[in-house]
């Protein structure tokens, strides 16, 4: 563990032309070998373009284009047994993983997870290359992946048993 502090997280200061705080993110990873200003104008000439083939404000139609490239999360919960049953994360319709759990009453007390199913896609042509031509050498004659032009569709399960319940544990122990 470190002993030095942590750094305070940095506000980022939003853009004065749009006074947005997400273009002045876009810069920074646009931005090669310190040329900010060469990143600004890529930028801002994207936005005017935008601007000129459009009615709409070019600042709303960006948001929007980011929002549109956010990863979503999904989250089934059994309230019943408050235990985390499915998660998905999509970006826009392309699912890239589900886990999804079962759990098991031990003790009649503890709901435990007993099997746990992550399916991900990955869309890589080069890496669906990689897989169909290697897929033997790396996974051997077990087929974990399903192919559907370029995108990747693989399975891992995971299972558990054997549960031991920690009791008498002091609280302290999980705190830092």
């Amino acid at each position: 563990m470190s002993r030095k502090k942590t750094q305070p997280k940095k506000n980022v200061v939003p853009d004065p032309k749009y006074n947005s705080t997400i273009i002045p993110k876009l810069i920074n990873n646009i931005m090669y070998d310190g040329k900010r200003g060469v990143a600004a104008k890529i930028v801002y000439d994207a936005i005017d373009k935008i601007k000129t083939k459009s009615k709409d404000e070019p600042i709303n139609i960006f948001n929007e284009a980011i929002n549109n490239i956010k990863p979503t999360v999904e989250v089934s919960i059994d309230t019943n047994n408050w235990v985390i049953t499915n998660v998905t994360t999509k970006i826009d319709t392309l699912k890239l993983i589900e886990i999804n759990n079962k759990y098991e009453l031990i003790k009649n007390t503890y709901f435990m997870p007993i099997e746990s199913k992550v399916e991900y896609y990955v869309k890589d042509a080069r890496l669906t290359k990689w897989i169909n031509r290697d897929l033997n050498v790396v996974m051997g004659s077990e087929k974990n992946f399903e192919f559907n032009n370029d995108i990747v569709r693989g399975f891992i399960q995971v299972q558990y048993f054997n549960h031991r319940i920690n009791k008498g544990i002091d609280d302290k122990i999980f705190k830092e």
